[in-house]
């Protein structure tokens, strides 16, 4: 890995017989509250004994992190239902079962969209509330429009706190658009109700906990 980045203590590194590096703090400043601490770069003899600092791979290779979670694209066009099946599939994660992605800001959802080069629309894990993902795709019936979840759910069973609809949908077309996907529209990139029975890329996504 590059060395894109270092603290150094002024002065530091400073002899030629030391070859490691460890931390040490310096008083910056005090206040009531305590007193503020900075750590710096110092270099050592290496056969010096120290505590040590590990660092953990956040997500597993083919996995990108964003605050706290763990997201990775696939490419592959499926139907609603085997796309949530694939993500469930995927062998145990280190800290629990992955699902369709949900998306709770802005932020998150623009990381979702720059996941892979080529735009491709793509499934979310938004759901009508009344659709289960191993039934027939065009058998349910519409429950009525969706202000901010309504009748909307995310299949990891998280709130639906953050939408981002193109105009005018959801519309429920003929009665059988029960699942949500990404498109884009003159640029933007928005959500659009369409039947669980189109194929699509998808996006998997687990929470990381420690």
């Amino acid at each position: 890995m590059d060395l894109n980045f270092t603290a150094w203590e002024p002065s530091q590194p400073g002899h030629p017989r030391e070859n490691c590096a460890h931390l040490t703090r310096r008083r910056l400043n005090s206040t009531e509250k305590g007193m503020w601490f900075t750590l710096w770069l110092s270099d050592r003899v290496c056969s010096a004994y120290m505590p040590i600092v590990c660092k953990l791979t956040v997500c597993p290779e083919g996995w990108r992190f964003f605050q706290g979670n763990c997201y990775r694209f696939y490419e592959k066009r499926v139907n609603f239902t085997q796309a949530l099946t694939n993500c469930r599939d995927i062998d145990k994660l280190s800290s629990g079962q992955s699902d369709l992605v949900s998306v709770h800001s802005d932020e998150e959802m623009n990381f979702i969209i720059n996941l892979c080069d080529a735009w491709k629309p793509r499934w979310i894990g938004l759901t009508r509330l009344d659709f289960q993902p191993d039934s027939n795709p065009t058998s349910q019936s519409d429950q009525g429009g969706s202000v901010l979840g309504g009748s909307f759910k995310w299949t990891d069973g998280q709130p639906v706190d953050y939408t981002a609809w193109l105009p005018m949908q959801p519309d429920n077309s003929r009665g059988h658009e029960n699942c949500v996907q990404i498109r884009i529209q003159e640029r933007n990139y928005s959500w659009n109700d369409v039947r669980c029975d189109k194929l699509y890329s998808y996006t998997c996504k687990f929470n990381l906990t420690f």
